[in-house]
């Protein structure tokens, strides 16, 4: 068996190695059911990136998908292609700014997250129109008349 991607197979053992037993014996200890959610994440995230870093055609798959993503994203958002799946992260990261800075205004913290969820949703609603009408060797499917 041959490694696919490196990176992968990296971040799928730290995921499986590291992460998964810390919150197996959280959820041990506690009992809690959100720790046993995160288990099976990981376990989840961990299998996922094992099975596509070493398997050959699973890894051909994913590459493939990543190329179209990258694709449907030029075509959609132009020079902001970069940084536009980011911004959904990004207001989440200014709310816990916002909340750790401004403890008495929680509301522009809720805002902010209300905001995350709406571009986040936005963002795979518009990515998945405008999957439907580029063809993925970077050229618009609809001819221009």
């Amino acid at each position: 068996m041959k490694i696919q991607d490196r990176v992968i197979f990296i971040s799928a053992l730290l995921s499986g190695i590291g992460l998964f037993p810390f919150f197996l014996v959280k959820a041990l200890s506690s009992g809690a059911l959100v720790d046993w959610a995160w288990c099976i994440f990981w376990l989840g995230l961990a299998g996922f990136g094992l099975y596509i870093s070493l398997s050959k055609e699973a890894y051909e798959k994913y590459k493939r998908q990543q190329t179209r993503q990258k694709i449907v994203r030029k075509k959609a958002y132009g020079h902001f292609a970069p940084v536009a799946p980011y911004g959904g992260p990004i207001l989440m990261i200014f709310a816990a700014v916002c909340a750790k800075c401004f403890p008495n205004h929680l509301w522009i913290t809720y805002f902010s997250l209300v905001l995350a969820v709406i571009y986040s949703v936005w963002l795979l609603l518009f990515n998945i129109k405008h999957k439907k009408n580029i063809d993925y060797s970077g050229e618009d499917s609809q001819k221009n008349k």
